[in-house]
């Protein structure tokens, strides 16, 4: 196989700036169903990437302590619907604790 980025990358590229609150970039990530978008400065140099992994990280001290088991985010098959739900909380920058 020969192929090249160019020939897999996606051209129509959304971005947040580095101002963006925390909540908006877990809701574009949401809604266009992507794990990482570029970040930018106000002069459109890139500085960054914000990925799926980086909402993990900072979700796992918004979530109510009760999900935590030994500073980890535990959410087992009794918890149905729980990833959900932490993801609406964090897009709704509801932390609870």
């Amino acid at each position: 196989m020969d192929s090249r980025v160019k020939d897999v990358m996606t051209t129509d590229v959304v971005s947040v700036r580095e101002t963006a609150q925390y909540k908006d970039i877990v809701s574009v990530l949401r809604a266009l169903h992507v794990s990482a978008l570029p970040v930018l400065d106000e002069a459109d140099h890139l500085v960054g990437v914000s990925a799926t992994s980086h909402v993990l990280e900072t979700a796992t001290v918004m979530v109510p302590q009760t999900w935590r088991v030994a500073g980890r985010l535990s959410i087992s098959g009794e918890r149905h619907g729980a990833a959900s739900a932490m993801t609406a909380m964090i897009a709704a920058d509801s932390p609870q604790g």
